[in-house]
């Protein structure tokens, strides 16, 4: 799906969404263009579908059943809107509630498990949107001398730059991806050196037999003689008659 999305972003979100809109059969012809490239990215994300994208505003207990709200969003003009649930209570009466920061926009699956997308999906609120709220997407981070400086987002509503909050925490995930890379690295270098000593030990039987047959060839050589004795062509364990005229 990267293709297609790459090709997405840069052959008609970029130019379009920072420009004025273009006539009609402009537009018309890049509907017709893409539509399958839109269409293949859709399908691509059907396992999205029974998640909610929102924000959990708080928990509290009603007539004894623990609840929880959320705001979900939905669409570029987003349809911001107020939901509210009741956790399954009927293995503990005390369920174990939603742990999400309140300002942190997350995916929530059916089974009530949080993917925290901050700070890559952020809510602004600032001059830059006219005090409004504006979904908000992060595009790239800025840094100088190889240390992170910005955060680099733009508005899905209107398509302005905006820097984002979160720095410390996109931060933290990189040194974690960082760490899982180098682990990654160690185990590799280790299992190469230690692949041989490992089969010997676990396999001995293997490079015995190797040995085994390689000796078995060498047996087999035509240089050697494949003679036998008269006693052991006769197969008894007596000597030969002696030839007359010996002694």
């Amino acid at each position: 799906m990267s293709p297609i999305g790459d090709r997405m972003r840069d052959s008609v979100r970029n130019p379009i969404a920072h420009s004025a809109p273009g006539s009609e059969p402009i537009v018309r012809s890049l509907v017709e263009q893409f539509a399958g490239d839109v269409k293949t990215l859709l399908e691509s994300m059907t396992v999205l579908k029974g998640y909610t994208f929102c924000r959990i505003r708080s928990h509290y207990l009603h007539q004894g059943i623990w609840r929880y709200q959320i705001e979900r969003f939905r669409g570029a003009e987003y349809d911001f809107n107020m939901a509210e649930a009741s956790y399954d209570q009927q293995e503990t009466p005390t369920p174990d509630l939603l742990r999400a920061e309140r300002e942190h926009l997350v995916l929530l699956s059916p089974d009530d498990e949080i993917l925290d997308l901050h700070p890559f999906y952020q809510l602004y609120y600032g001059d830059e949107t006219a005090r409004e709220a504006h979904l908000c997407f992060m595009k790239h981070a800025r840094s100088v001398d190889g240390r992170i400086t910005q955060l680099i987002g733009e508005s899905v509503r209107n398509s302005r730059e905006i820097e984002l909050l979160g720095r410390a925490e996109y931060d933290r995930l990189l040194d974690r991806i960082r760490a899982c890379y180098a682990l990654e690295d160690q185990s590799l270098t280790a299992l190469g050196s230690m692949s041989m000593t490992k089969a010997k030990m676990c396999n001995p039987a293997s490079v015995a037999a190797s040995r085994s047959k390689s000796r078995a060839k060498r047996r087999k050589r035509a240089v050697q003689a494949k003679l036998r004795s008269t006693t052991q062509r006769r197969g008894n364990n007596t000597k030969p008659f002696l030839a007359s005229g010996t002694v």
